[in-house]
């Protein structure tokens, strides 16, 4: 007799991959996908990015799609498939762990809302692969073991790399793993040791990729310097509510949202 909570993993699978089937067949690329997919051949063809074409997106969007160049885009399919798994199996034995009432339930929303239009057009995008790297390091942060600081550090990177305004949601649940449950033999200090060692596992092998294209300066000026100084108009809280409220109506989650501000209230 097969026990429940292996039925309920099987179907966690089963049901992961399946909503991602929807991805499978290829796409109408349009929006930002058609700049990354332009990005990803630029690489494949031996270009270098930000030297050869203008973008202020992070690189590492760039080089997956150059992988999916390599491979007709099933790798990126599955790399997505796996990563989207992945963050749900973990988030469902956290819920579990920390007895929350069905927990199958939260993982089974993150998998509909992560496939929502205002977060990811399908697969490939930066906002579908930062909300699963920030899921991802908020089921890390759980974790007893002292190296666990390593992946978070890999994890920021993933996510600063991918898309830079997604460090920002970042930054609150890095001050926590940072802070909480010290012990006089685990200070902040030595987990931040390891949070920049885990950072520059990852940081390392893109900068060199830059600096052997002798392509550093371009790097940073398009992806750091341009987003500190692209023009914007004058800040206005009432125009900034409105533009909120219309992007909350849009996403057709309004009254999800709205009863949940209601609840947490």
């Amino acid at each position: 007799m097969i026990k429940k909570e292996s039925l309920t993993i099987f179907l966690i699978v089963i049901g992961c991959i399946t909503l991602n089937l929807i991805y499978w067949a290829p796409e109408l690329i349009y929006d930002d996908k058609i700049v990354y997919k332009y990005f990803g051949l630029l690489i494949y063809k031996g270009g270098v990015p930000y030297r050869d074409a203008f973008d202020n997106k992070p690189p590492l969007i760039f080089f997956l799609n150059a992988l999916s160049w390599l491979t007709n885009y099933r790798l990126v399919w599955i790399l997505d498939t796996s990563l989207i798994l992945l963050a749900t199996l973990m988030f469902y034995f956290l819920c579990k762990k920390n007895k929350i009432p069905w927990p199958w339930f939260l993982p089974l929303l993150f998998n509909l809302i992560v496939r929502n239009y205002l977060i990811s057009y399908g697969n490939g995008t930066t906002r579908e692969y930062t909300a699963v790297f920030l899921l991802i390091f908020f089921c890390v942060m759980h974790f007893s073991k002292r190296n666990r600081f390593i992946i978070l550090g890999s994890l920021s990177a993933l996510t600063f790399w991918m898309q830079q305004d997604a460090i920002i949601t970042l930054l609150p649940l890095s001050i926590y793993a940072l802070t909480v449950n010290q012990s006089p033999a685990d200070k902040w200090t030595g987990r931040l040791l390891y949070i920049i060692f885990g950072f520059l596992v990852i940081t390392f092998p893109i900068v060199i990729y830059f600096a052997i294209h002798r392509s550093i300066s371009f790097l940073w000026h398009d992806i750091i310097i341009f987003n500190l100084n692209i023009p914007r108009q004058s800040f206005n809280v009432i125009t900034e509510l409105r533009l909120l409220k219309r992007s909350i109506h849009d996403s057709e989650m309004e009254m999800s949202f709205y009863i949940s501000l209601i609840l947490g209230f």
